[in-house]
């Protein structure tokens, strides 16, 4: 058995047999006040449903539940379909996100682009904290121990998180005064395998798919094009298997940046894509925006779009899908 087709045989294993243990049907549907924490235990951070029982305790959910909660599992189901499929179709593309925040790692993961980590996915430095365009140049360039330089760190008192300005990163999911401490030896210490998971992804033999993310409180401004090219072309001097990058530029519909600085690109290794948010004032990691029928119409998208840029790299490596 070729290497390619072991690892469509474990993705498939690993798919087949997974059983979301955090999301109890029965306990949501006996006392459905917490619609959020059902949703994040369906597609958040400590578990998702992927396997074909884990779909039926959503469609057992839904077909127990009223308007509009029903609604709701409908979309869920849906969300959870297409997850199963992409995690078995994309079966050997690493997906990796290259800034500027989280949604470059999150949607992938949440629509089965990229695994989870019960999947055996390891986070990256950029998966996890916000980083400028700027910063993720100079963090490739001058090599990713800088990112927790203790030199460089301060801690925000008023926020409560590390920063390091000098590479424009914000580490917001690493709250609290204990990351600080010892010359931030938690930060560090958090950040040790990140950083050793870029560095082995960016020179693997494995086809690679970077994701970025410009924000609209970053406002994309023209010369972030270039910037994002040269990243690009940085990581591919660095590798002899294919690559492509997708920067996903995302504003406000009725903000001031409603006509992007910069044209849509959308063929060829590097695209830049400009996508309207749903409304405005949509925050994309909201659990009541991203459910919403627009978010997931905003984020199901999304992520047909980034397959359609994965499918080609795989190809391009002889990778079998599982219809072959």
């Amino acid at each position: 058995m070729s290497d390619e087709s072991e690892c469509l045989r474990q993705r498939m294993s690993a798919v087949a047999t997974h059983r979301n243990t955090t999301f109890v049907w029965q306990d949501f549907v006996a006392n459905p006040t917490n619609p959020d924490a059902a949703v994040l235990a369906t597609c958040g951070h400590d578990d998702i449903s992927i396997s074909d029982a884990d779909l039926a305790d959503l469609e057992a959910a839904r077909d127990n539940l009223d308007e509009p909660l029903r609604s709701l599992f409908d979309r869920l189901l849906t969300m959870a379909r297409v997850r199963q499929e992409n995690l078995i179709a994309i079966n050997n593309v690493d997906v990796l996100s290259m800034g500027c925040d989280c949604l470059s790692r999150t949607i992938p993961t949440r629509w089965g682009l990229k695994p989870t980590a019960r999947l055996g996915e390891r986070s990256a430095p950029f998966d996890l904290s916000v980083t400028t365009p700027e910063g993720v140049e100079r963090l490739l360039s001058e090599g990713f121990d800088r990112l927790t330089d203790p030199a460089l760190l301060t801690y925000s008192d008023e926020h409560c998180i590390p920063l390091n300005s000098e590479m424009g990163t914000t580490f917001n999911h690493e709250v609290g005064p204990d990351y600080a401490a010892d010359d931030f030896a938690r930060l560090r210490t958090t950040y040790e395998p990140r950083i050793a998971t870029i560095n082995r992804v960016i020179t693997s033999d494995t086809p690679l798919l970077m994701v970025v993310h410009i924000p609209d409180f970053f406002s994309a401004q023209p010369g972030h094009l270039d910037l994002f090219q040269r990243v690009f072309t940085g990581v591919v001097e660095r590798r002899t298997a294919p690559a492509s990058m997708v920067v996903i530029n995302t504003f406000q519909p009725g903000s001031p940046d409603a006509t992007p600085p910069v044209a849509d690109i959308t063929t060829g290794s590097f695209q830049w894509w400009n996508v309207q948010l749903p409304w405005d004032g949509y925050v994309w990691h909201r659990v009541d925006h991203f459910v919403s029928p627009a978010g997931i119409a905003f984020e199901h998208s999304l992520a047909g779009r980034l397959r359609q840029e994965a499918v080609p790299l795989q190809t391009a490596q002889n990778v079998p899908s599982a219809t072959e």
